[in-house]
């Protein structure tokens, strides 16, 4: 079947506004410290050009990761421009991904330039109990108010975000930053579909190695999420092979009855090969100009081994019987264009 494996870039235009997606497997990396993750929508890249406030550059699980120490830290990073996410994940794990409680501290997940409750996602007790009104999931799960212990896991907090340079640790205040390692976010604003979240879930799932973590009634639990591919159609006994466009093919279609479209090379722009009806033949074209359209060769005629030095329009409705021998030649009034 035509399909392949789906990744971000197929997620539609429609739905990257006010989003990103950074995989720190593309990081900028310098004396051990990450300086930027670039978005691989091309829009808003993480970046952090204060190196005493830079994460550490390592892996966790095996993976690519910023890592932040297991201690209280200022370290963050974000977007440089203003947006307002409304659903934000990320495959992350805190500390060694065994411990129960924060020691205490405020850890900011994921947060912005300001410091009010829509500007930030933060563990704030003992136990890890996230800020309240905030009700994140791991790993696709049901909505939970503590997200530890938290081994590499992908974990989404949809909420009413304000505007602002959003980022992992993000945060106005000092000594507030993550514990751990992040190693993949991404952002979706309000326009993102049901599906698209949980094409990124089983994306994610399957590439860190937890998609058995997922719940078992998930559509990409057994296998990572796939794109369609929309094939092409010969019709009848029609033909269409050996295909080269080194300019730009536009369509080669509806080679029908015994009809043959074969050999074909463009080096220029070719838009359209239709209807080789009947006993007709279309075989062995090189374009070197511009090939507009080749069309209907009815009964038994034949354009064969045809050679295009200029730009051809069309060759239309050649009836009852053509043939030209090698030494054969037309010559076209005020022209001196040929056929050979």
């Amino acid at each position: 079947m035509p399909y392949r494996l789906w990744t971000p870039d197929d997620v539609p235009l429609a739905e990257r506004g006010n989003g990103g997606v950074w995989d720190v497997a593309g990081a900028q990396v310098a004396g051990g410290k990450v300086t930027a993750v670039p978005d691989l929508w091309g829009v808003r890249p993480l970046l952090q050009p204060t190196a005493s406030l830079q994460p550490g550059h390592g892996a966790v699980g095996g993976y690519p990761a910023m890592i932040w120490p297991d201690a209280v830290n200022s370290l963050k990073i974000a977007t440089a421009q203003a947006f307002q996410p409304a659903w934000y994940a990320m495959v992350m794990q805190f500390r060694d991904g065994t411990q129960l409680n924060t020691d205490a501290a405020i850890i900011t997940l994921w947060g912005n330039d300001a410091d009010t409750g829509n500007d930030r996602v933060r563990l704030r007790s003992q136990t890890g109990f996230v800020d309240a009104g905030i009700t994140p999931s791991v790993n696709a799960g049901p909505p939970t108010t503590t997200i530890l212990p938290l081994p590499l896991s992908l974990v989404e907090m949809g909420f009413a975000y304000n505007a602002g340079t959003w980022g992992p640790s993000q945060s106005p205040n000092a000594n507030r930053g993550l514990r751990g390692a992040a190693a993949y976010a991404v952002a979706l604003g309000p326009a993102a579909t049901a599906d698209t979240i949980r094409r990124f879930q089983g994306y994610l799932a399957h590439r860190f190695g937890f998609a058995a973590k997922l719940p078992a009634g998930h559509p990409y639990r057994a296998a990572p999420p796939t794109f369609y591919i929309q094939p092409q159609t010969a019709t009848g006994s029609g033909r269409v092979g050996g295909v080269r466009g080194a300019g730009r093919a536009r369509a080669i279609g509806k080679a029908s009855g015994s009809g043959t479209v074969g050999g074909l090379a463009v080096t220029g722009l070719a838009r359209s090969i239709a209807g080789a009806s009947g006993v007709g033949y279309i075989g062995a074209l090189i374009a070197q100009g511009e090939t507009r359209s080749i069309a209907r060769a009815d009964g038994a005629g034949v354009v064969g081994g045809l050679t295009v030095e200029g730009r051809l329009r069309s060759i239309f409705r050649p009836r009852g019987r053509i043939s030209t021998a090698t030494d054969s030649r037309i010559t076209t009034s005020g022209n001196s264009g040929r056929i050979i």
